[in-house]
């Protein structure tokens, strides 16, 4: 898994994508399910992060989800009687919540940015953020980012 790759080689760059998350748009209790498992999983790899000693003050560790849901649900119910959710475009769908943690040089400490009503970005965002935050935003063509660096990342 992720852990073993970071533990053997401690990469400078490494991608972890989870599969079969995204099932909210006809099971919103199994989808609930997993995002436990995944929240549990980032923790985990977090803590053997914060306990390697080259990894521990050398690594940020950005999660995000591809997209956000809908703000008002679609016309299916789970087992459990909850609402489905999609993410067909609207302005809702478009945003979403990231976990940017790392050395303090590198990444804001402690900080809890955006809400409901106010977010701070998008999804178009995130990209832009991660080249801000890796140090070669300035290298990139603008008009191939169509979004913006969150400075408070």
């Amino acid at each position: 898994g992720a852990w073993a790759v970071l533990d053997r080689f401690a990469p400078e760059l490494m991608v972890v994508n989870t599969t079969n998350l995204d099932i909210c748009h006809s099971d919103f209790s199994q989808y609930i399910g997993f995002l436990h498992k995944a929240d549990y999983g980032v923790g985990w790899l977090w803590n053997q992060i914060q306990s390697h000693p080259v990894l521990k003050d050398d690594t940020i560790m950005i999660c995000i989800p591809e997209h956000g849901r809908n703000l008002d649900s679609n016309n299916l119910t789970d087992g459990n009687g909850l609402r489905a959710y999609d993410h067909t475009g609207d302005a809702n769908s478009r945003r979403l919540f990231s976990l940017i943690v790392g050395p303090p040089d590198k990444v804001v400490q402690g900080q809890s940015l955006g809400t409901q009503f106010n977010p701070v970005g998008e999804s178009i965002d995130i990209v832009p953020t991660i080249a801000h935050i890796l140090g070669f935003l300035d290298e990139v063509p603008g008009y191939l980012l169509p979004g913006r660096a969150l400075e408070e990342a």
